[in-house]
């Protein structure tokens, strides 16, 4: 498997981690439309009858420059799957659904594969959630500057646990980057928050 076809989200894996997983565990496919309802199914069953379930239906679009290995013809696969899923628990009481298909407004939309979208359906999707709840519920209880704040202390203990490991192993280099994406994360951090507290 060559290196760029693995998903590392911000941490590669050494050869030997790498090896490790290739010993203990084997690749079955993607899921099935008949597990992921079942999975849904088992996680509504599981849930406070009362609790409301609001499930992101997959785009049934596909990306045209898919350069992400497995991505291929997603969009006919979620098309599959979401009509199964609808079928079967739309009448489930508090099980409501968020189609992304209707976000998404043409190629533009989309990164580098059916799933991954560009930020401006984030925020389209986003304003969808916000209309599933009644006025008022969802509040902020501080300020824009202690959020920001907040926002900031929360990444650097996550980032900061992350360290100990490469720390641990003497890994300099690859420390120094994770310290430079942290900074450029709590940048963009800043960016964002400016921006939609000025709106």
């Amino acid at each position: 498997m060559k290196k760029s076809f693995i998903f590392n989200y911000g941490f590669t894996p050494t050869q030997e981690e790498l090896d490790e997983i290739c010993e203990k565990f084997t690749y079955i496919g993607l899921a099935e439309p008949e597990e992921i309802l079942n999975n849904l199914l088992y996680i509504r069953k599981n849930m406070n009858p009362k609790t409301r379930l609001i499930i992101i239906l997959g785009s049934e679009i596909d990306c045209e420059n898919n350069t992400i290995p497995g991505y291929s013809e997603c969009g006919k696969r979620n098309k599959i799957t979401n009509k199964l899923v609808k079928e079967n628990m739309s009448k489930i009481p508090n099980v409501e659904f968020i189609n992304i298909t209707d976000l998404i407004t043409g190629q533009d939309a989309f990164t580098n594969c059916t799933n991954h979208y560009m930020r401006f359906v984030y925020f389209k999707l986003a304003q969808e959630i916000i209309k599933h709840f009644p006025k008022n519920t969802i509040k902020v209880e501080c300020s824009g500057i202690k959020l920001l704040d907040k926002l900031v202390r929360l990444y650097i203990d996550v980032f900061t646990s992350d360290l100990k490991r490469i720390i641990l192993n003497k890994r300099k280099i690859h420390y120094l980057r994770k310290v430079k994406k942290c900074k450029e994360k709590i940048r963009n951090i800043q960016r964002s928050w400016k921006y939609i507290y000025q709106r």
